[in-house]
């Protein structure tokens, strides 16, 4: 996935300092108990689905988005289980 672009703004501003950008995570299981995990294209590692918020983007639509983005799924999301 490419930097989006509002991170490159960003970047040209304050180079390479830490910067925090808050992240959503889903866990998807089927019926069978079984955890849906994805091979990332830019690490080439296996993982659960997820990325970063655009800006102004609430947890649950950053979710769906994201999943629908890297494995082309449309979900609900039900619960938050963590921040």
């Amino acid at each position: 996935m490419p930097v989006p672009e509002y991170v490159r703004q960003i970047r040209e501003k304050i180079g390479h300092e830490l910067l925090f950008m808050p992240g959503v995570i889903a866990i998807i299981m089927n019926e069978r108990g079984e955890t849906l995990i994805h091979l990332r294209a830019d690490t080439k590692t296996w993982a659960l689905v997820g990325g970063i918020l655009e800006p102004g983007e609430e947890p649950a639509p950053a979710t769906a988005r994201e999943v629908w983005e890297e494995v082309g799924l449309h979900v609900e999301p039900e619960q938050i289980v963590g921040v």
